[in-house]
């Protein structure tokens, strides 16, 4: 994963730990 911010692994954990969908993909859907 590529460190862009130190926010966004934790955000990124979250919605993969609620969504038990991809973080990459959770990811380019709320912030992109």
């Amino acid at each position: 994963m590529p460190n862009l911010d130190p926010c966004l692994p934790v955000i990124l954990g979250s919605h993969h730990r609620l969504d038990g969908q991809n973080p990459h993909l959770i990811f380019h859907i709320k912030y992109y």
